[in-house]
């Protein structure tokens, strides 16, 4: 596996060194930076190669594009997840970023000037790095990617803040517009800690839903017609934060866990999980 954050030349050049069944995955193009008009950025780009389906497939090679701020957009529930898992690792103590030179506070603009002119390698950061890196739990540094993913990352918790309260934030029409399974379900209050909600595929209704709460503890429960000898399963709420709360009942077949992500008010998405297996389910709110 290569990953080439250069582009251009490097990018043809890392995808050769692959063995059969390798990949690259590309995820910059620092390269681009010398580029200083269109025809010189036209010459970076025919210099990545010029690939087809079928090569890919005769020479069992992948290639794999990421881009954090389109992610950020259209997945940010996976790019924050990612960033969650990091920072966890950098406070574990299991990842220390290489940092390549220190700067004094006074030379701050020489950093960026250094950074810029590709002078740099690894991460770059201040003096006293180490009492601000135990400090911030490593994940300080100037590096001008990271600050974007950081950016992302804050973010990405401001706008959860505008959610609503657990578990109100569950009440109202959630519908999944798939043209060969139209599925919705309707949640509504009881009192403060009952809320029921129905399930229905193709106008039918499948199961009863109902969030309760037992002593200190929330349960997510279930009842399907015709299974679990008619009983309600119930899934202990294991998990939460402001906009993702994860259910489980390992006793259970499948899904022995189920997570409901609220990306905004409006859109949902639940993950049914059991084995190593994970279905997506996308929802809208209905006004």
């Amino acid at each position: 596996m290569a990953f080439d954050a250069v582009g251009a030349d490097n990018f043809r050049k890392s995808y050769k060194l692959l063995n059969r069944g390798g990949r690259i995955i590309g995820y910059g193009a620092a390269a681009m930076t010398d580029a200083s008009n269109i025809f010189s950025k036209a010459k970076m780009g025919l210099q990545f190669g010029i690939y087809h389906p079928a090569q890919l497939l005769m020479e069992s090679r992948s290639m794999i594009g990421v881009n954090m701020l389109r992610i950020a957009d259209y997945k940010p529930d996976t790019l924050k997840y990612c960033m969650e898992s990091v920072i966890q690792l950098l406070h574990e103590g299991k990842i220390d970023p290489h940092v390549g030179k220190m700067y004094a506070a006074k030379d701050i603009y020489q950093a960026h000037d250094d950074m810029l002119d590709r002078k740099t390698m690894g991460k770059i950061g201040r003096e006293n790095y180490n009492k601000i890196k135990e400090y911030f739990h490593k994940i300080v540094q100037l590096n001008f990617k990271f600050f974007c993913v950081l950016a992302c990352f804050l973010l990405l918790n401001a706008c959860n803040q505008n959610l609503g309260k657990f578990p109100e934030m569950f009440v109202g029409n959630w519908s999944m517009d798939n043209p060969e399974l139209k599925s919705f379900e309707v949640w509504t209050k009881v009192n403060d800690s009952l809320y029921s909600g129905k399930s229905f595929t193709m106008n039918i209704q499948k199961e009863e839903l109902s969030l309760m709460k037992n002593g200190n503890d929330w349960y997510y429960v279930v009842l399907i017609n015709g299974q679990n000898n008619d009983e309600p399963i119930p899934f202990k709420l294991i998990k939460q934060t402001n906009s993702k709360f994860i259910f489980e009942n390992k006793a259970h077949d499948f899904p022995q866990q189920i997570e409901y992500n609220f990306r905004s008010e409006k859109n949902l998405v639940v993950y049914l999980r059991a084995n190593g297996k994970q279905f997506e389910l996308y929802f809208d709110k209905q006004k």
